[in-house]
């Protein structure tokens, strides 16, 4: 009986392994959905203006300065890695919501 649950509960993560795969989106862009795209966000008065590249690197500006960097994105998950310091995001189609930070959008 013992036997008997072990392999319904394999069968059973097989499963869901195989839905769960199924249900990935496959990204024609080798996994990079930023690459050669520029997004805007106003936050707390200033003007953001973000330029991702195709070498995973990215070009943040506003009035206080130019900031550069890398990026990986992974799914939905975006970090931003510049300075010694690090952002984390959220992408949703033409948003970017930068944890407490600005909300950027699409151009």
């Amino acid at each position: 009986m013992k036997n008997l649950f072990r392999f319904f509960g394999i069968i059973s993560t097989i499963t869901v392994i195989g839905f769960v795969m199924a249900a990935c989106e496959d990204d024609p862009a080798g996994g990079d959905a930023l690459a050669g795209t520029t997004w805007r966000a106003n936050f707390e008065g200033d003007n953001y203006s973000l330029t991702f590249s195709s070498g995973s690197t990215f070009t943040m500006v506003s009035s206080e300065g130019t900031v550069g960097g890398t990026y990986t994105i992974s799914g939905s998950a975006v970090t931003l890695y510049y300075d010694g310091d690090q952002m984390w995001g959220t992408l949703a189609g033409n948003t970017l919501l930068i944890s407490g930070g600005p909300t950027f959008t699409k151009q």
